[in-house]
């Protein structure tokens, strides 16, 4: 079942693109808020643990990280 279900996470990897899948957000609105409201200095390391293909990094140089 393993190759299975790896074949198929492959398959959708290279067949679509992020805007085609549910788990890709053009805005990463909440976790932007959680860390806004950390009030962390600019110069703070953010991780984005499992983040993919996560615009998240994105928005964050966006706001001066």
């Amino acid at each position: 079942m393993a190759n299975t279900l790896k074949e198929h996470w492959e398959t959708v990897c290279k067949n679509k693109q992020p805007y085609e899948v549910s788990w890709t957000e053009e805005m990463s609105t909440i976790p932007i808020s959680l860390i806004n409201d950390c009030k962390l200095p600019l110069t703070a390391h953010i991780l984005d643990v499992g983040g993919g293909d996560s615009k998240l990094v994105d928005h964050l140089l966006e706001e001066g990280f």
